[in-house]
């Protein structure tokens, strides 16, 4: 979603990075799949690595090092249960 990215982007974070397309992809699935946000390690993460074609250890670490070269203080789970309330919201 188009949406999401321009969101991200306007949030600041680095769209370069692999670990972009797995937050978007993260937002995707708990704002219009209705994901549960809990468990997001366990839950989300396999689902996104499914649709992307790799492992779940890639996505979790291509996450935290999207959110770390951005500047964020914060979880990669956090970040994500925030940024998709925020959209559900706003968007």
């Amino acid at each position: 979603m188009e949406e999401i990215k321009i969101f991200l982007l306007d949030k600041g974070l680095k769209p370069n990075l692999i670990g972009f397309d797995y937050i978007s992809k993260a937002i995707e699935l708990i704002v219009y799949d209705k994901m549960p946000t809990n468990k997001i390690t366990r839950n989300l993460y396999p689902k996104i690595a499914k649709i992307m074609n790799v492992s779940s250890n890639s996505v979790n670490r291509a996450i935290d090092y999207c959110i770390k070269s951005s500047g964020f203080k914060i979880s990669a789970s956090q970040m994500i249960i925030f940024y998709s309330i925020i959209f559900k919201v706003f968007y």
